[in-house]
């Protein structure tokens, strides 16, 4: 009874740990983005501290998009928002071969700096190192490994 007891408590735990890790949410200065999301963003700060982030809009992207229309992309984007930062997070075909891509545009005047932490679809969890993006401008992170959700934080502006 005891062992059957531990397996159901075990199994729940799992199923919540999995199921927390695998949202979209934002605590205390982070944001973490599963694979296959869309995200707009507010930064806050004060002090040139970070008082809080906001999710401003959020949709699911499916399916693999297209790593070369994505640069191309780039070309006719309307950077002119007055703020904000735009985050794509999402498997790609980059010439053939799947990769994930975290597609950023900071609508700042300043150049955003941050730290990501991602991790596998195996659990495993892992610090990645990432550019700075200038304001007014996209930066793309790259990585070919099965990753299932990224976490964004440590955000300064310069």
């Amino acid at each position: 009874m005891k062992a059957t007891f531990f397996l159901i408590i075990g199994l729940i735990m799992t199923g919540c740990i999995y199921s927390q890790q695998s949202s979209l949410f934002v605590s205390d200065g982070e944001i973490t983005i599963p694979i296959g999301y869309e995200v707009e963003i507010l930064i806050t700060e004060t002090d040139q501290k970070i008082d809080s982030i906001e999710i401003v809009s959020e949709k699911e992207f499916p399916g693999r998009a297209d790593f070369l229309k994505l640069m191309e992309g780039f070309r006719n984007a309307d950077n002119t928002q007055s703020e904000g930062i735009s985050i794509k997070f999402c498997v790609a075909d980059c010439l053939g071969k799947d990769c994930v891509l975290l597609v950023m545009t900071n609508h700042y005047s300043g150049t955003l700096n941050y730290k990501a932490t991602i991790m596998y679809k195996n659990g495993d969890v892992k610090d990645t190192s990432v550019v700075p993006v200038p304001g007014g401008l996209p930066s793309v992170e790259q990585w070919f490994n099965d990753i299932e959700v990224i976490k964004l934080y440590d955000f300064d502006f310069e």
